[in-house]
C-alpha cells in the first residue's frame, strides 16, 4: 500500500509544537498527526480539540497531489461514517478529491442535539460552550488531515445527507469563519429556518448568532440538493412536530421552503444571496444515489448539469423589446413564474445601452401584476403601457415618466385599450378598443346570468385617438364593420386598416384594406380582393402600401405567407419574391421607402432580408443556426432590434445599427447557462422522402452522447401545420433540453405541408392532409436509424396541435412506437371542422365544407383518424385544454375512447380553463412530468417520478375576514 510521507521537518514541528500554524488556526495535538494517511481507505482517531475523541474515516485517491481538494462527508442519523466513506470512495477516485468522514458517535454525541444540532444546546436546552460544539471539531480535523497528507489546500468542501445535511446547513450558520469553499446539504429532514422570530432549533431566535453572522451565512456557497423522489410523508425518520410540518409535508418540500426562506431573508436584509437549489432526478432518501449528483457540485468548478423540468418551466423569457427613439435605452419584458399564484409574471427591465446598467421600472401594484408591451414617446421621455389596476374597470393607457419615475393614467375608456401608436409629435396617440354594443343594463344582465350571450358574437374593434394635453378621446375609425388591425403612417396623418364584416377569424377573408385621413376623417377603400391581407403598412410617402397574404399572384388561396406591394389607386398588387422558398413573418418599409426589410422563415431558420424595389434585389442580412423574432425597425435611426434564439439560448436581445457589422448582443440573461446547464447539440439533417423530395429536420443529441452509440429517439412534429421547427426549439410543449438531459435524442422533422420551403411544399396537403407528411416523418426516423443514431426498439412520438394530429395518425399506421404523447390533436375531421373556430384554411384539405351541396364527405371520412383507432397498439397519453376552441376537447376524448376500446394503455388529461396551449405553469410542468414518466415506463422499462415546486406542497391559505 502506498504511504504518503510527511516532510521530516514539518512532522517534527507538528509532533512537538501545539502553537498556531498557517493562517492562525490551532494545530492538532500529537495524536492527531502521529501517522500519515495511506492512499485508499484509512482511519484515525482525532482528539485534538476540546470535545470527545472522534474516529475519522478517510479515502485518499491514487492520483493525489498537494492541491487535491478535501471534502468532508457527514453521515446520517445511524452515525455510520464508514459506510458513507465507502459509498463515496469510487466517486472520490474518479473525481479526484480526499474524503474525510468524521463519526459523531451516539455515545459521545447523544440524540439530535449532540449531532444534528451541532451540540449547541443540551437536551435540556442549556447552552454548551462553543469549543465543545460538534461544529467546532471540523476546522481542527481539517488541519489534522492537511498535515497527514501534506496538503496545500486552504479550503474544504462539506457534504451531508439526511441528518448530515442538518449538520451542514447549521454549520454554515454557526461557524461563519469556516474555511469553506462550498457546502452541500442533501435531503435534510427539517431545517433551522433563517427566521429571527422562531425559537431555536426551528428558527434562530435564542440561537448564538448575530445578525451579521446570519447575513454572512446567507452569502455562503450553500447548495440545497434534493432528491425528487424523497417525497414520502410517512418516512420512518421524518420529524413530524408541528414546527417541522410547517416546513412541508416531506423532505423535498421542506428543502424548497428552506431555500425560499433564505432568499426572502437575504432580500429583506440586503445580503448577497449565495445559496442555490439543485435536484437529483428520480432519487429518494439514499446517500449512495445522492452522492453521484453531489460529487460534481463539490468540485472547484461547477460542472454543468442537465436541465430539469422545473428549470425549464421557470426559465425566464425576454420579449417585446422597445428601443427608445434616441437609441439610448432598451426596454423589454422579462418573465418569471409565480408558483403560488400559478401564473407567468412579466416585468419591465430597462437597459442603459451606454453604461450597460439594467434596472426594473414601474413598481407593480401587487405581486401578481404583470405588464404588457410598452410604446415609447417620440421624445424618449417615457412610454405608454396598458394596465388594469385596482380602480380600473378595463385596461387603460398609463404613461411612465423616466424623469419622475412615476406612472400616470391617461385614459378612462369604456373597454380595454390596446395596440397603441404615437403620433410623430407626441401630442396624441392612437389605440384600438372594442365597441360597447349592449347597453349597460343588458351587459349587467349578461354578466349576472339573466341573459345568455349569442354564440360567436364579437364586439368590433374601433380606432381612437387621445390628446395628451387635453385628455380628450375621440373616434377615428368606426362603423358597421370590424377593424382587424391597423397601422399609423410614418407621417402620422393616415391610418391603414382592414375592415371585415364580422369578428370571427374566418371573417378576415371577406375583408379589405382602407386608408383613413386622421385629420379630415375621409376614408378610401384600397383593396377589393378577399385576400385576407394582414400587417398592412403604408410607405413613408403614403403612395404605396404592402401586406402579407396566403395567396399567389393570381389571388388563389393556400400558399405561403407571401408579401405584396400595391400603389394607392392601382387595383392589383404585385407579388414580391414569387420564386423564393420563404414564409414572410414580418416586414417594414426602410427609411427612404425604396425598399423593405423582411423577416422570413426559411425552414429551420428565420433570417432578416432587405429587398430593393427598383432593382428587384434581395439581400440577406443575417445568417446562422438561429431564429430571429420579436423584430422591430426604427426608420429614423435605421436601427433594428430582435430576439435571436438558438440551441444555447431561448433568446437574447440584439441591436443592429450597421448592416455591415450585423447584430450585436445587448442582453446577457443566458450568458452563464453554458456553465450551469448541459445544453444539447443541435444540427440540421436531411433525408429523401417519397418522390425524391428532400426533407429537412433538426436532430438534437442527448447531452451525454458519445459517437457511435444509439439513443432512444423522441420524434416531435410541429404545429400549424403551416409552420416549421427551428433551431432552439424552446417551446414548453416540447421541452427539448430536458429530454436531451435524460438521455433521449430528439428529431423535429419539417414535413411537407409546413412553411419555409416554398409553395409546392406547403400545398402538398391540398386535397389530402395525410398525403406525404406522415411518410416524411417515418422516413426521417428510418434515416436516423440507418445512420446509427436512433435505437429502433426505443422510438417515441410526441406532438401538439397539428403535431397531435400527426401523432394520432402515426399510431394508427405503425406499431413501431413504444410510447406516444398527443396534445390537442384531431381525430375526426367533420366534427373538427364544425366545432373549431377556424375553417377557411382547412377547406382545401378536403375539397369543400361538409355541409355544402354535394359535400366531399368521402374525403372527410377517408382522412379521418378515428376510424383506424382499432389498429393502435402504442401506449398513448392525451392532453387538451378544457376551453380549447381551435381543436376542441371532443377530438382527444374520441381518440382516447377509441384506444380504450382497443384495450391499449392510455390516459387523457383535460386541463380546466386552458385554451389551445397550456398557460398555467402547473399544467406545463404536469405535462412534462407525465410525459417523462410515460416514456420511461413504456420505452425504457424504467421509473421516473416528476418533481414539483414547493408551492405544490404548501397548504392553501384560508381566507380571512377583513
Amino acid at each position: 500500500m502506498l504511504r504518503l510521507p510527511l516532510a521530516p521537518l514539518l512532522s517534527a514541528l507538528l509532533l512537538v509544537c501545539f502553537g498556531v500554524v498557517g493562517d492562525g488556526h490551532a494545530s492538532p495535538d500529537n495524536s492527531a498527526v502521529s501517522d500519515a494517511l495511506d492512499a485508499g481507505k484509512s482511519e484515525f482517531v482525532f482528539s485534538g480539540w476540546q470535545g470527545p475523541a472522534i474516529t475519522v474515516w478517510t479515502y485518499v485517491p491514487s492520483q493525489y497531489s498537494e492541491q487535491t481538494p478535501i471534502v468532508f462527508i457527514m453521515h446520517g442519523t445511524d452515525r455510520d461514517a464508514d459506510r458513507y466513506r465507502d459509498e463515496w470512495a469510487a466517486l472520490a477516485e474518479e473525481s479526484g478529491f480526499v474524503v474525510v468522514a468524521p463519526e459523531f458517535s451516539k455515545a459521545d454525541f447523544p440524540g439530535p442535539e449532540g449531532y444534528n444540532l451541532g451540540n449547541v444546546v443540551s437536551a435540556a436546552g442549556a447552552a454548551i460552550p462553543k469549543e465543545e460544539w460538534s461544529f467546532s471539531a471540523i476546522e481542527p480535523i481539517f488541519d489534522s488531515v492537511k498535515a497527514r497528507i501534506e496538503s496545500a489546500r486552504d479550503e474544504y468542501a462539506i457534504y451531508g445527507h439526511s441528518a448530515g445535511a442538518q449538520f451542514v446547513h447549521r454549520f454554515v450558520y454557526f461557524v461563519p469563519e469556516a474555511r469553506l469553499s462550498r457546502a452541500v446539504a442533501a435531503n435534510a429532514g427539517w431545517y433551522t429556518m433563517p427566521d429571527g422570530d422562531t425559537a431555536f432549533p426551528y428558527g434562530l431566535k435564542t440561537a448564538p448568532n448575530t445578525t451579521d453572522e446570519i447575513n454572512e451565512a446567507l452569502e455562503q456557497n450553500l447548495v440545497i440538493l434534493l432528491g425528487t423522489n424523497d417525497t414520502d410523508p410517512e418516512h420512518v425518520h421524518l420529524r413530524r412536530t408541528p414546527e417541522a410540518m410547517a416546513q412541508g409535508a416531506h423532505r423535498f418540500a421542506r428543502g424548497h421552503a428552506f431555500f425560499k426562506a433564505g432568499e426572502a431573508r437575504a432580500q429583506a436584509s440586503g445580503a448577497a444571496f449565495g445559496w442555490r437549489i439543485e435536484y437529483a432526478p428520480g432519487v429518494g432518501h439514499s446517500n449512495g444515489e445522492m452522492a453521484a449528483f453531489a460529487a460534481p457540485l463539490l468540485s472547484e468548478v461547477d460542472a454543468p448539469r442537465p436541465m430539469m423540468p422545473i428549470d425549464f418551466v421557470e426559465m425566464p423569457r425576454l420579449g417585446s423589446p422597445a428601443l427608445s427613439p434616441d437609441g439610448a435605452k432598451l426596454l423589454y419584458l422579462r418573465s418569471r413564474i409565480d408558483w403560488k399564484e400559478n401564473k407567468i409574471i412579466d416585468r419591465y427591465r430597462l437597459l442603459d445601452l451606454e453604461t450597460g446598467a439594467t434596472e426594473g421600472v414601474v413598481e407593480p401594484e401587487d405581486e401578481g401584476e404583470s405588464f404588457n408591451r410598452a410604446y415609447w414617446k417620440p421624445d424618449s421621455s417615457g412610454f405608454i403601457t396598458t394596465l388594469e389596476r385596482e380602480d380600473d374597470d378595463h385596461e387603460q393607457a398609463y404613461f411612465y415618466s423616466l424623469a419622475d419615475k412615476s406612472l400616470t393614467r391617461l385614459t378612462e375608456h369604456h373597454e380595454d385599450v390596446k395596440d397603441v401608436a404615437w403620433a410623430p409629435d407626441g401630442a396624441r396617440f392612437y389605440f384600438a378598443a372594442r365597441r360597447r354594443d349592449p347597453g349597460e343594463a343588458e351587459a349587467r344582465q349578461q354578466d349576472r346570468g339573466w341573459k345568455i350571450r349569442e354564440y360567436e358574437t364579437r364586439s368590433p374593434d374601433e380606432i381612437w385617438s387621445h390628446d395628451v394635453d387635453s385628455g380628450e378621446t375621440e373616434k377615428v375609425v368606426a362603423g358597421d364593420f370590424y377593424v382587424r388591425g391597423y397601422a399609423l403612417s410614418r407621417r402620422g396623418d393616415k391610418v391603414i386598416h382592414m375592415r371585415a364584416p364580422g369578428g370571427l377569424i374566418d371573417d378576415r377573408h371577406q375583408g379589405d384594406l382602407w386608408v383613413t385621413d386622421v385629420v379630415t376623417g375621409e376614408s378610401a377603400r384600397v383593396t377589393n380582393n378577399g385576400y385576407s391581407e394582414s400587417n398592412a403598412k403604408l410607405s413613408p410617402d403614403n403612395t404605396m402600401f404592402a401586406f402579407i397574404a396566403t395567396v399567389n399572384e393570381n389571388g388563389e388561396q393556400y400558399y405561403e405567407d407571401n408579401l405584396f406591394i400595391q400603389e394607392i389607386g392601382v387595383p392589383e398588387p404585385t407579388l414580391l419574391l414569387p420564386d423564393m422558398a420563404i414564409e414572410i413573418q414580418d416586414f417594414a418599409w426602410d427609411n427612404d421607402g425604396k425598399g423593405l426589410f423582411i423577416l422570413g422563415n426559411i425552414g429551420l431558420r428565420s433570417e432578416l432580408f432587405h429587398y430593393v424595389i427598383g432593382e428587384r434585389r434581395l439581400d440577406r442580412l443575417t445568417q446562422g443556426d438561429h431564429a430571429l423574432g420579436d423584430w422591430t425597425y426604427l426608420p429614423e435611426q435605421d436601427v433594428h432590434v430582435a430576439k435571436i434564439v438558438d440551441a444555447q439560448s431561448p433568446g437574447e436581445l440584439y441591436i443592429m445599427r450597421d448592416r455591415t457589422a450585423g447584430f450585436e448582443q445587448a442582453t446577457d440573461e443566458y450568458s452563464a447557462w453554458s456553465a450551469r446547464f448541459l445544453l444539447p447539440k443541435q444540427e440540421a439533417v436531411t433525408w429523401r422522402g417519397r418522390g425524391r423530395q428532400e426533407i429537412e429536420g433538426l436532430l438534437v443529441y442527448p447531452t451525454d452522447y458519445e459517437e457511435g452509440e444509439r439513443f432512444p429517439l423522441v420524434t416531435i412534429t410541429h404545429g400549424g401545420p403551416r409552420s416549421s421547427s427551428q433551431f432552439g426549439s424552446w417551446n414548453t410543449s416540447r421541452f427539448v433540453p430536458v429530454l436531451a438531459g435524460l438521455g433521449y435524442g430528439v428529431l423535429l422533422p419539417n414535413h411537407r405541408g409546413g412553411t419555409g420551403y416554398g409553395d409546392d411544399f406547403v400545398r402538398d396537403m391540398v386535397g389530402r392532409y395525410f398525403n406525404n407528411a406522415h411518410h416524411d416523418v417515418m422516413d426521417g426516423i428510418d434515416a436516423m436509424i440507418e445512420r446509427g443514431f436512433a435505437d429502433p426498439d426505443k422510438l417515441i412520438k410526441m406532438g401538439w396541435s397539428a403535431g397531435g394530429h400527426m401523432t394520432n395518425k402515426l399510431i394508427t399506421e405503425t406499431i413501431r412506437f413504444k410510447a406516444a404523447s398527443s396534445g390537442a390533436g384531431a381525430s375526426e375531421w367533420i366534427s373538427m371542422y364544425g366545432e373549431s373556430d377556424v375553417r377557411f384554411n382547412r377547406t382545401p384539405w378536403f375539397g369543400g365544407a361538409p355541409w355544402e351541396e354535394r359535400a366531399p364527405l368521402r374525403s372527410y371520412a377517408r382522412q379521418s383518424i378515428l376510424k383506424d383507432a382499432w389498429r393502435v397498439t402504442t401506449p398513448t397519453v392525451f392532453y387538451v385544454g378544457g376551453r380549447d376552441v381551435r381543436v376542441p376537447p371532443t377530438q382527444s376524448i374520441m381518440m382516447y375512447r377509441g384506444l380504450k376500446a382497443a384495450d391499449v394503455e392510455t390516459e387523457l388529461y383535460v386541463a380546466p380553463n386552458e385554451p389551445h396551449g397550456f398557460r398555467k405553469p402547473s399544467h406545463r410542468l404536469f405535462k412534462i412530468n407525465t410525459d417523462l414518466a410515460w416514456f420511461a415506463r413504456h420505452a425504457l422499462g424504467e421509473e421516473y417520478r416528476g418533481m414539483l415546486p414547493n408551492a405544490a406542497y404548501e397548504p392553501e391559505e384560508e381566507e380571512k375576514d377583513e
